[in-house]
């Protein structure tokens, strides 16, 4: 009877808590660029995807804290990274896109009411895998036309394996019923580390860009 007693009084405040407590799933877009200092000027925002699990623990009245498991990619065009030249004239420039997938642990604090939250916190990702696509020469074939093409091999692994970056979020949720909702939110995230290595050991390369997730949390 006394270990029952002292299990309850242990397991109570536990399912309580429990109260406290949502997991979900979330997917979205991310509009994604990089701030460089070296060849790959003049880039552009470029978009991807992002999918995974949320968890959130609401600490009282005001204030949560909560994390993501995430899939994200970030990625960029490059507007001039090969120069099509005619008699010394620049008449085109090629165009190339890279993206590069992460894992990711957001993990956020902040103030929620009951429709609106707004978040602060860091993003640790883990580099996975870059895809490149380069553009087309098929229409530049003539001898007339030279080629400025700078030095550096996009196909090369030229990304650290870990990134650290800032968020800022603001969204908002709406019950479904008594212990679902349905939730949606815009992320600005910004990196701290330089991700470039080898090749790009003299540039910085810094990506930043804007999320937005929706998705659905079941009150545990």
């Amino acid at each position: 009877m006394r270990k029952t007693i002292i299990f309850l009084l242990i397991i109570t405040p536990l399912i309580a808590n429990s109260q406290n407590s949502y997991i979900g799933v979330k997917g979205g877009f991310n509009l994604g660029n990089i701030i460089e200092t070296g060849e790959l000027n003049d880039n552009s925002f470029k978009l991807g995807y992002t999918s995974g699990i949320s968890y959130s623990y609401l600490l009282n009245d005001y204030l949560s804290i909560s994390t993501d498991l995430l899939f994200l990619q970030r990625g960029f065009y490059n507007n001039n990274f090969i120069c099509v030249y005619y008699h010394g004239l620049v008449v085109e420039k090629k165009q190339f896109s890279q993206t590069n997938d992460y894992f990711s642990l957001p993990i956020k604090f902040g103030y929620y009411t009951d429709n609106i939250f707004v978040n602060m916190g860091i993003i640790p990702s883990y580099f996975l895998n870059s895809v490149v696509e380069m553009p087309s020469f098929d229409d530049i074939m003539d001898m007339e036309y030279d080629l400025f093409i700078p030095d550096y091999d996009p196909t090369i692994n030229e990304f650290k394996n870990i990134d650290l970056a800032g968020l800022f979020e603001i969204g908002s949720a709406f019950k479904l019923s008594e212990r679902s909702l349905i939730f949606t939110s815009f992320i600005y995230h910004h990196s701290f580390t330089n991700a470039a290595q080898n090749h790009f050991s003299k540039s910085e390369i810094i990506h930043y860009g804007l999320l937005w997730s929706i998705g659905l949390k079941y009150s545990l």
